[in-house]
């Protein structure tokens, strides 16, 4: 049986410094986030502690694909993992075809199922690697082994060892957490991660030194007037207005981390009801009259 140790990672965390970002299940990115994938030159990792500044903003960047997450039902592997897979990774690189990592998400952690997966192969875990924990705090561990169908098997362990602001080519994240990877052959891997809609920004390893940047590109884009378009109250208990929008409103969607619509409303409205729905994140997916969509955030309480 799988055992997952949790342990506070050898590092001086001063209590004044407990005021930081933490990766969180329910702010985990929703099915039908969507991303460009580039890549670049080497970047130096920088110290461990909180409230790093990652200027990466000089790193010359070439596309390399696109990034998405998708209901595993709709791929092609998915009966190959036994119905164990709720949230998969879809990767389309340049002139190559789609391969897809499966995850069982749930709200203590996120379990890898199968990764790499396309018509040439792939790999399936008898006992899943756990790629995230929630809550993920700063100055947190854990050490996880895992195993394949093909015998392959290893042992990883995750620490939560920097957090503060990133600097892309494309765009300034706040409250990005880093976490470093260390595989049981000694092969490391930094990864940069949206707290906010829990997503991978950028990743460097200790064989290629590639960075991989994810630009936002299913979120947050529509008409011109969309960048002074907002949600009001966010988080919402009942009412939320939107306020900034010019264009008539066609229909207003509500969808949840799995990525099921679980809220409608048609015509040109400047609110809605968040009653009934379950506390957590949802997406809000608004089409205007002339059939451009805008995406936001929404945390319901």
């Amino acid at each position: 049986m799988k055992t997952q140790l949790l342990f506070l990672a050898l590092l001086a965390v001063p209590f004044w410094l407990k005021a930081q970002p933490v990766l969180q299940h329910d702010n985990m990115a929703p099915i039908g986030f969507s991303a460009e994938i580039s890549v670049g030159g080497p970047v130096a990792p920088g110290p461990a502690g909180a409230n790093q500044i990652w200027d990466f903003s000089g790193v010359p960047l070439a596309a390399y694909g696109t990034f998405e997450i998708v209901d595993p039902a709709t791929t092609p592997y998915a009966v190959l993992l036994l119905g164990s897979s709720n949230y998969c990774y879809k990767m389309t690189l340049t002139a190559s075809e789609s391969i897809y990592d499966y995850y069982n998400l749930l709200t203590n952690s996120m379990d890898k199922m199968g990764q790499n997966m396309s018509s040439t192969g792939g790999e399936i875990f008898t006992d899943p690697k756990i790629d995230l924990i929630f809550p993920f705090d700063y100055g947190e561990s854990y050490f996880d082994a895992f195993a394949k169908t093909n015998g392959g098997f290893g042992t990883v362990t995750k620490t939560f060892d920097a957090y503060g602001t990133l600097i892309t080519p494309d765009q300034t994240y706040q409250n990005v957490v880093r976490i470093l990877t260390v595989w049981d052959d000694m092969a490391w891997q930094y990864q940069w991660w949206n707290s906010e809609s829990v997503h991978l920004l950028w990743s460097v390893d200790n064989e290629s030194s590639v960075a991989l940047s994810s630009a936002l590109t299913g979120i947050d884009e529509g008409p011109s007037d969309a960048a002074t378009f907002s949600l009001s109250p966010n988080p919402a208990k009942d009412y939320c207005g939107i306020t900034g929008l010019d264009e008539a409103i066609k229909n207003i969607q509500l969808i949840d981390l799995a990525g099921k619509v679980k809220k409608t409303f048609e015509g040109n409205q400047h609110g809605f009801y968040v009653n009934g729905l379950v506390k957590g994140l949802y997406l809000v997916r608004i089409t205007m009259g002339s059939g451009s969509v805008i995406t936001r955030k929404l945390r319901v309480e």
